[in-house]
């Protein structure tokens, strides 16, 4: 299976062991999009696209690393012209992306989240909802990792994330050979 593995930041993978086919994308949707377009338009030969990076945990008594299965664009809001929330206008298939019914919820917006958005989430990124729109476009399977760096609205999060970052990628690497089928 020929995979792609997607982070947004290099510093989220510091530390990681072995030779991967990793994708930096940047930082936010938008280049996240950009950056995957590119490269699945470039490679069509790729079957799976792998997301891992940090993200703000909603509740405190859950962290570290979740299987995220189910993606929310929290910021767009067109109820005022009769959308429904989190819905994009004119689309009827993506207020809610679902890769796997068992994963973990994670809304995506285009801010650091200090203050737990509206709805039901169990983190929040900068990325993955545009990662799984563009896989659910070209048809490719898409899975997606998460360690929850910081907790949203608690302690200083910023430092969090410093602090914490490394940790991920060392319960990330345990995971991965699984998610590309190496072992």
């Amino acid at each position: 299976m020929k995979y792609v593995l997607v982070v947004a930041l290099e510093e989220e993978l510091e530390g990681l062991n072995g030779e991967y086919n990793v994708l930096y994308t940047g930082v936010g949707k938008v280049n996240a999009a950009i950056t995957l377009t590119k490269y699945l338009t470039e490679n069509p030969d790729i079957d799976l696209v792998i997301n891992y990076g940090t993200a703000g945990g909603v509740n405190p008594d859950m962290k570290g690393m979740l299987h995220i299965g189910k993606f929310v664009q929290s910021d767009m809001d067109c109820r005022d012209f009769g959308f429904e929330q989190f819905q994009t206008p004119f689309e009827s298939n993506t207020a809610k992306i679902v890769v796997d019914s068992k994963g973990f919820t994670c809304y995506t917006q285009d801010k650091f989240a200090t203050t737990i958005p509206d709805g039901y989430c169990n983190c929040v990124d900068m990325e993955s909802y545009a990662l799984a729109k563009v896989c659910l476009v070209f048809d490719k399977k898409f899975k997606c990792m998460k360690f929850i760096s910081d907790i949203i609205g608690q302690g200083d999060q910023t430092s969090d994330w410093e602090a914490n970052k490394a940790l991920g990628v060392q319960m990330f690497e345990s995971s991965l050979k699984d998610l590309i089928g190496e072992r």
